[in-house]
């Protein structure tokens, strides 16, 4: 919460930017702000929110589930880095109609099943090579 005393500045910062601007750029810009006026509170709400990281497993229907993680940002885009850059050395291999949500997908599985039955994960290897998951099951449309 943006201490009483920063919250004029900070609306004085804002409010001359929001003219033709739409709701989400709003936010961005009043998000900024509160950064700036309190950084230390800005911090304290990073940590207070990293605290609550998780990780769920929702079971769907069709033997099909959703994993959902909350977590710092910098860790969030790490992880789709990493599934991004499998998946997409992955592009084009005949036989592979999986589009790249699903080859991210196939990404993250294939080195989770790598790590758990060999305790380690070799990326040289795996770069531009078909996935073990998909390999598994061409036949399955994922």
């Amino acid at each position: 919460m943006l201490p009483a005393e920063q919250i004029g500045p900070v609306l004085g910062q804002v409010l001359p930017e929001v003219v033709d601007r739409c709701t989400s750029e709003v936010r961005e810009i009043a998000a900024q702000a509160v950064i700036t006026a309190d950084p230390d509170g800005a911090a304290d709400r990073h940590r207070q929110a990293a605290d609550r990281r998780e990780l769920t497993l929702t079971p769907g229907s069709d033997a099909m589930a959703t994993l959902k993680a909350f977590l710092p940002a910098d860790g969030a885009v790490k992880i789709f880095q990493v599934s991004d850059l499998l998946a997409t050395g992955t592009a084009g291999l005949p036989g592979d109609g999986r589009g790249i949500g699903a080859r991210r997908v196939d990404a993250l599985v294939d080195l989770a099943d790598r790590l758990l039955s060999d305790g380690h994960i070799d990326l040289t290897g795996f770069i531009g090579q078909p996935l073990l998951f998909w390999r598994e099951s061409p036949a399955t449309d994922r």
